[in-house]
């Protein structure tokens, strides 16, 4: 009878156990719901595209990141974030990707995608490592910089053009002095012309070499 009685408190005491434990997960995975749900409220309203990659798939997307890749959800759902890459920036991309989520980089990093339409767009990205419903995932960050690619582009031909208007400037004042030298070096050999014709006594010459002196 105490064996029963000990069976019986054994069996009660392993049931309320699991009760505590199934108690336990249900308020994780309410939590987890709530940080969910919040996560995905605020990137929804985040300027910036963000997405969460986890076993191979696309697991979370969010509306901007939609409009910059110009892809649907259903169409992200059967790629990888390699497939935005373009093909010449896939090796660096992946690089500084790895290192990124290894700490061993901090600063954002830059490479041509190309949408949906096959517009290729200047991308600055970020990933890091998360806890995505209680598993390891990489959460990235993807923002449209071509305005400013464009920009700095434009900046760097005006300085271009800026710096050779100086150069030409530089060169045509050189030349300028080069031709006033031999100008004046031209000037003294005729003034020993007018000066040899003088001693000569060709009155009829004589203006005319001055003549050519004082042009000088």
């Amino acid at each position: 009878m105490s064996d029963t009685r000990k069976t019986r408190e054994q069996l009660i005491t392993a049931l309320e156990a699991v009760r505590r434990q199934l108690s336990e997960l249900e308020e994780t995975a309410a939590r987890q719901k709530r940080d969910r749900e919040l996560y995905e409220t605020l990137a929804n309203s985040s300027p910036v595209g963000m997405y969460i990659f986890q076993d191979g798939k696309y697991k979370f997307i969010n509306s901007q990141f939609l409009r910059q890749t110009g892809y649907t959800a259903e169409e992200l759902k059967l790629m990888a974030p390699y497939d935005l890459v373009h093909p010449d920036d896939r090796a660096m991309a992946r690089r500084n990707t790895i290192q990124m989520l290894k700490g061993e980089r901090q600063a954002p990093y830059e490479f041509r995608s190309t949408n949906a339409t096959g517009e290729n767009l200047w991308t600055m990205e970020t990933v890091s490592s998360v806890n995505y419903d209680g598993r390891r995932a990489t959460l990235g960050t993807f923002m449209d910089i071509t305005e400013r690619k464009k920009a700095e582009e434009a900046l760097r031909e005006s300085e271009e053009r800026y710096s050779a208007l100086v150069n030409l400037g530089f060169r045509a004042a050189q030349a300028r002095r080069q031709s006033l030298r031999v100008i004046e070096s031209k000037g003294e050999d005729l003034h020993v012309v007018a000066e040899k014709v003088r001693a000569i006594g060709a009155p009829g010459q004589r203006p005319h070499a001055l003549s050519l002196c004082q042009q000088q």
